[in-house]
This record gives C-alpha cells, structure tokens and sequence, in this order.
C-alpha cells in the first residue's frame, strides 16, 4: 500500500505540474501520466481480487462464500431436464427394481405448491426407459425421502413387487444406513437413540416431529397436553466416522421408520441437528439454523447466511435381506457434490 500511495502521489505531481520530467515536453508527460496510473490501477484491481477469491465459487461483496447455489434449483428447469436428471442419476437396474441416487430438492410425492416430483414423473421416466417394444408403462414408488434428502431410493416395474417391497419396510427388514454432517459432536460417539416421536406444533401453528419420552403412568397428569400413548417407538442406531472442531459425520441407522426420524433424534435428541436443516435445530421455534465461529469460518460463510446453507442428510445405502433368489440386494449411492465439498471444508474427509 505505501508502494501505491507514493505512485499516486508521483502521478499527481507529474500530471499537475508540480514535478518537470526530463526533456519537459507535453507529451512525455503524458506518457508517464498514464504509465503511473495505469500502476495504480493496477495494484488497486489486485487488492480487489485478494478479497473477491479468497475462497473458491460464488462470493458475495465482502468475499464470502454464498452456499445458496450449491444444489441445483430443479423447480426453474423444464420436466425433460428434471427427468433426464432422474435417468442419469439411476445407480440400479436389474429384474423388476430400479433404484435412483435422488437429487436435492425433489419431493417423493407432489401436493399443493410443488411443480415436480419423484412420484408425479415415474411414467415418464419409465417411457424414457422404453425399449423399442414400450414394455414399461409406469414405475412404482416404494418408500420416500424428504425433499432436501439424497441418496438411495428404490422403485418396481410391477405392482406387485411394490408391494413385497412395501412390505419388508413395514417389517422392519430393510437395513437403512443414511451419512450425515452434523453441528456438534455427540456424547457418546456411538449409541442407541430410543426416544417415542410424535407430530406437534409450533406457536406459529408449523407441523413438524416430536420428542415424547416415556414417563411412568404417576407423572401423566402433570404432563400438559401431551398423550404419551400417541407416539410411536423410534430407534436410531448412530456411530461418529469423523469429528473436527464442531463439526461431526455421522452413520445413522433408523430401525423403525417414523417421519423425520433422524433429524429430529440427532436435533432433540443429542442436540446436534443437521448441517442446514433449519427445522430442527431450535427446540421451541423455527428459525435459520445457527452455527458456532468455526463452522462459519471453515465454510467461509456469513451468520446471517446459514439459511442457505443446504440439509447434509444422505440415504447411502440400503440392503434387502434374501429378496432376490434367497440372495440380498444391496445398492448404495455417493454423495452429492455439495456434501463432499463441505465436507472437506469441514476436515471431516
């Protein structure tokens, strides 16, 4: 900076008259006056950039990273898109099942507001999987995955494989493995959550899961509002891989299937909730999710932007005991380029 001030200054005295170059012709002067600046310029466009690419990708005034663009707006792009997304992203296809890595933002099924979905394009999927005989007319769904949830997700060709399928979830015979990144780190770093999960409601009148512990049958009638007998058992097995500063991957294994099963466990339950999931991080009300001083400095982010920080929760793998032949059938899925890059920004790789 003294180096470009004194440039300037120069610039200033040569282009002012106050300093004569040697041979004092107009257009010496000149000449210099523009060599001189165009330094100046120079170093002043170079202490920009320093700010602008402090990190890699999209960065907002003050340099910082803007995570809004790391997953894919699929709701902005045509259904040929969306479905070509959906044929590239098929990970298994053999016999009557097909299974999909599902991208970020698409839901199982449509409902008001929502443009596309896995469910409402199965039969065009299914007719851009036609051979010339157009032998398959639709795809059926088995289970779901929430929206701003990746990985694994199996689908039939027959209705009735569906349904056999349908019914080793409701049986508690399908082994689901989910990863996930999460803020805070879990006490122990492996365990059994075994907490009862119910449906309730914010002040705001929100839905969303929660927590209802057992009580003994003495205490029921101190318990406001809350019937114990409505909900449902959960278990989620959990096992830390890697931890760093406050940052933690996780493998999750739900042995019961209750909705929002693993966030609400790991965001109530242990209090460490999802990287980016912004409905469960705060017991008694919804807001953007807040992160330590770490993590914000790891991601290269802004407090006041975690909202766009996007869920890191990622079905990796499921495996279907003695389906096919008397063999299991195993299919697994990688993880989505925004969960990679956070995750090595996090050192959790």
């Amino acid at each position: 900076m003294i180096y470009v001030k004194y440039i300037w200054h120069l610039h200033l005295s040569i282009c002012t008259n106050n300093v004569t170059p040697p041979g004092d012709s107009q257009k010496q002067k000149n000449i210099i006056c523009i060599i001189l600046l165009h330094f100046v310029i120079s170093d002043k466009e170079k202490e920009t950039n320093k700010v602008k690419s402090r990190f890699d990708g999209p960065v907002d005034s003050k340099g910082f990273r803007i995570l809004k663009y790391q997953t894919q707006d699929l709701t902005k792009e045509p259904e040929g898109i969306v479905v070509d997304i959906l044929k590239k992203n098929i990970i298994y296809n053999e016999g009557d099942i097909i299974a999909i890595n599902k991208p970020y933002g698409l839901p199982s099924h449509g409902g008001p507001g929502v443009k596309f979905s896995v469910g409402g394009l199965l039969h065009q999927l299914a007719e851009s999987l036609n051979d010339r005989d157009n032998s398959l007319q639709t795809l059926h769904l088995i289970h779901r995955l929430d929206k701003e949830t990746t990985g694994v997700m199996l689908l039939a060709k027959r209705a009735a494989v569906a349904e056999e399928l349908r019914e080793y979830f409701v049986k508690r015979k399908v082994v689901k493995k989910y990863w996930v990144i999460t803020k805070g780190i879990p006490d122990p770093l492996e365990g059994v959550i075994k907490i009862p999960i119910t449906e309730g409601s914010l002040p705001n009148g929100i839905h969303r899961m929660i927590l209802k512990p057992e009580y003994n049958k003495k205490y029921w009638e101190v318990m406001k509002k809350r019937n114990v007998e409505e909900a449902q058992d959960a278990i989620t097995q959990y096992k830390v891989f890697k931890h760093h500063q406050s940052a933690a991957l996780i493998e999750c294994q739900p042995i019961s299937g209750i909705k929002h099963q693993i966030r609400c466990h790991l965001g109530f339950g242990l209090n460490t909730p999802i990287l980016g999931d912004h409905k469960y991080s705060h017991f008694s009300k919804l807001a953007p999710q807040r992160l330590p001083p770490d993590m914000l400095t790891s991601l290269g982010i802004r407090a006041s932007k975690v909202r766009h920080v996007p869920m890191h929760l990622h079905a990796k793998s499921i495996v279907i005991p003695e389906f096919q032949n008397g063999q299991n059938l195993m299919v697994s899925a990688k993880l989505p380029k925004h969960f990679l890059i956070n995750l090595r920004r996090l050192k959790l790789n």
